[in-house]
């Protein structure tokens, strides 16, 4: 402390000098180059491959020359490929997860890889199912695992489609899939495997009319239940039909506690 005040008193009055320091240029962007050395990126463990989250945005054509034919499973989630062609050295691959990229109807160029039995492709930009379900069909004819989800191909709840279009996709799928066991979210049943057997389910998304004619059973259907569901009585009475008195009351009532105009429909007021 008292080193402190020495010091303070031998510069006091003083005006305060700067020296010069060494400010560093912009640190650059630490995103990895694909250019640089993309093979660098991945991590293998055994027989599992993965590159999870580096805006890779091609496979290096050396990746099987590189890691052999010893690769069972491979996950490049979260990436920027648009393209899995450099797939078709790893003909033992079993397990392939492509998550979170950017691969469309005509960017599927999955190879042809015959022990392949489960695909995710999640969270892509697939919009026609019929040409994915061609491309895997050839690829992987005897998947037994594969997800969709986050496609425009993959139906949903969230988009205005009737409640069975889910279905016939799944249907649809699953005929040019038979192996399926399990497909998004949930098991093949055998029920849906028995209808699959029986025909192709063309009808996959319906059209604009069909949406708007699905959409108006539902409202009505909504209306419907709507009003079953209130405790006014079903018919109302005629304006002249009713019944009043005037009188003084015990007790004065400011509303504090009241339930409002809960139970009155618009029709009513």
């Amino acid at each position: 402390a008292a080193a402190a005040a020495a010091a303070a008193s031998e510069y006091e009055g003083e005006e305060p000098t700067f020296r010069e320091v060494y400010i560093p240029d912009a640190v650059e962007d630490e995103r990895p180059d694909d250019s640089a050395d993309p093979l660098s990126l991945f991590t293998k463990n055994g027989t599992e491959l993965t590159c999870v989250g580096k805006d890779l945005r091609q496979l290096p054509p050396a990746l099987s020359a590189t890691f052999g034919e010893d690769v069972e499973r491979i996950d490049l989630s979260y990436n920027q490929l648009t393209s899995c062609s450099e797939l078709v050295g790893l003909r033992n691959l079993q397990v392939c997860v492509l998550d979170g990229n950017n691969i469309t109807d005509e960017s599927l160029d999955l190879p042809v890889l015959p022990a392949l039995h489960t695909l995710s492709l999640n969270k892509n930009s697939l919009a026609d199912i019929d040409t994915v379900v061609l491309k895997i069909k050839k690829a992987a004819p005897k998947l037994v695992f594969l997800s969709l989800l986050g496609n425009e191909a993959c139906p949903n709840e969230l988009v205005a489609r009737d409640e069975d279009d889910y279905q016939r996709y799944r249907l649809f799928v699953l005929h040019h899939l038979p192996h399926l066991k399990f497909m998004d979210s949930r098991s093949v049943t055998a029920e849906e495997r028995k209808e699959a057997k029986r025909g192709v389910h063309k009808t996959v998304r319906l059209t604009e009319a069909e949406m708007q004619k699905q959409a108006s059973k539902k409202e009505k259907e909504k209306d419907k239940a709507d009003a079953s569901l209130t405790p006014l009585p079903a018919t109302t009475r005629n304006l002249e039909d009713h019944k009043s008195s005037i009188g003084v009351t015990k007790y004065v009532y400011y509303g504090r506690h009241s339930e409002g105009n809960r139970f009155i429909r618009n029709s009513d007021l």
